[in-house]
């Protein structure tokens, strides 16, 4: 239950945070036509609209891994393409490793 409150409390921020900057952008957008500045401001509104839930993918798979979930979400946010790339490639954290799984990487039976 925890973790959904996190997950809930990072949505309302992010999306405040993409809002007060698109008004940012509309607002220094004043001489330009009125159609061009929707465009604008939808389309980084989009962008960040895709970019939370595109975090979403590392940070499940580095959780799996044993690795902090809100630390990759954030990583996978700003650059989501190279983080799920390296969330498939590491290694799952040390305390997360069963015993069996050492004892088969050693070849202890």
């Amino acid at each position: 239950m925890k973790h959904v409150f996190y997950v809930i409390l990072m949505t309302v921020f992010s999306f405040l945070f993409a809002l007060i900057t698109c008004t940012v952008i509309d607002n220094s957008l004043i001489g330009v036509d009125f159609s061009t500045r929707i465009m604008i401001t939808d389309s980084y509104l989009t962008i960040r609209f895709v970019s939370f839930f595109a975090g979403l993918i590392p940070a499940f798979i580095a959780k799996k891994k044993g690795r902090g979930f809100y630390k990759w979400w954030i990583y996978g946010y700003i650059i989501c393409l190279i983080a799920i790339i390296h969330s498939v490639v590491i290694m799952k954290h040390i305390n997360t490793v069963k015993n069996d799984d050492v004892n088969m990487y050693f070849g202890i039976e």
